[in-house]
């Protein structure tokens, strides 16, 4: 019987088989029509260029996870995480929302990692992202003498677009092959400590601990911007019922600027910044 053929859904199944392979070369049945020397050659490569480029982005987690479980966590993440984006230098945020999925978390792979990974990831991957943003600081380098305390009070304050705010309860930010936190001294009854990742006008990056009040003052800049500093301490000084109101009033100037000088933040002035 003679059967009409489709080639569309041939190079489509093709393809998916394929791909499959590419994936999972453990469990996947190998296209028939590709000799295995050659189809062997594609799967080393994809491997090896896919966990070179992970390794890349998450330098200190691949350093401190042994390269067995590097390997299968590399490989259970091409074999079950369908990315969102086909865009490769997003493959970092996609390796996290992996990391943070239930079905890896019930995993007995999940279980062989050390419960500070997750967080050791979303640094690195807040490190990377500051460092290869494209934004250009062009607003003018900070002069104290032209914001005396007044002037700075009726300024709007804008946080700088190279510059992050992380929680975390691990110290992320010193984990290394030889400092691995463990135990009941971290996790999740730790108190969380807030970390400010920033990109300076030299492309240097930096990272400075701030206390809770002072990470709400950055988020407050951030998610309200339009106010001028003095009503973002004055409303947090309500929000905290302040008694002090002045005290914690020269606490915040001091601290915005003290940002303004490391290119933290900057004095809007309606200008675009590119």
């Amino acid at each position: 019987m003679w059967h009409e053929t489709n080639p569309q859904a041939d190079f489509i199944r093709a393809q998916q088989q394929f791909t499959a392979v590419i994936r999972d070369p453990q469990q996947a049945p190998w296209p028939q029509e590709i000799e295995r020397s050659r189809m062997q050659i594609y799967t080393e490569l994809f491997f090896n260029n896919f966990n070179d480029f992970l390794a890349s982005q998450f330098p200190v987690l691949h350093e401190v996870i042994t390269e067995p479980v590097w390997e299968a966590l590399v490989r259970r993440f091409m074999r079950l995480h369908h990315c969102q984006t086909p865009i490769f230098a997003e493959i970092g945020r996609e390796f996290i929302a992996f990391l943070q999925s239930e079905d890896f978390l019930d995993s007995a792979l999940a279980r062989q990692l050390p419960d500070f990974v997750l967080e050791l990831a979303e640094y690195e991957r807040l490190e990377l992202v500051l460092a290869t943003d494209m934004t250009t600081i062009n607003w003018p380098k900070w002069q104290d003498e032209a914001y005396p305390d007044d002037a700075l009070l009726q300024s709007q304050i804008t946080p700088s677009p190279v510059s992050r705010l992380g929680i975390f309860r691990y110290p992320v930010q010193n984990i290394s092959a030889d400092f691995q936190p463990q135990g009941e001294d971290w996790g999740a009854d730790k108190a969380p400590q807030y970390l400010l990742l920033y990109r300076d006008r030299q492309h240097e990056l930096h990272f400075v601990s701030l206390t809770a009040v002072s990470a709400m003052l950055y988020q407050q800049l951030l998610q309200t911007p339009g106010q001028c500093l003095q009503d973002h301490l004055f409303e947090l000084a309500k929000q905290l019922q302040i008694s002090d109101q002045n005290g914690f009033i020269q606490s915040g100037l001091a601290i915005a600027r003290q940002w303004c000088k490391d290119d933290v933040v900057y004095i809007f002035r309606g200008e675009k910044n590119d």
